[in-house]
């Protein structure tokens, strides 16, 4: 069987309902540590970024326009479209 080193979840959450949202994040949280995987999470919900990531990458437009440990982006964010999502966020 292939042991991936990196898994990539495009908006996994849209459609879920909030129990089967925690079941998931449950189960990616579970993959991740336990098989040392790397997991690259696309999404608009920054709280769910906030909960399961340590390190983030905002987007604007498709550029990369700010990167780092999540709680520093989150706690202190530089560039003014991060500043500008998680304001709609809180």
């Amino acid at each position: 069987m292939v042991k991936p080193k990196v898994i990539i979840f495009d908006e996994p959450m849209s459609s879920l309902d909030l129990k089967s949202q925690r079941d998931i994040l449950l189960i990616i949280k579970d993959l991740s540590l336990e098989n040392n995987l790397t997991i690259l999470f696309i999404t608009h919900d920054f709280r769910l970024v906030e909960s399961l990531c340590n390190r983030v990458m905002v987007l604007s437009n498709g550029i990369l326009v700010e990167q780092g440990k999540t709680s520093q982006v989150f706690g202190n964010p530089d560039h003014f479209e991060t500043k500008k999502i998680l304001q709609v966020v809180k």
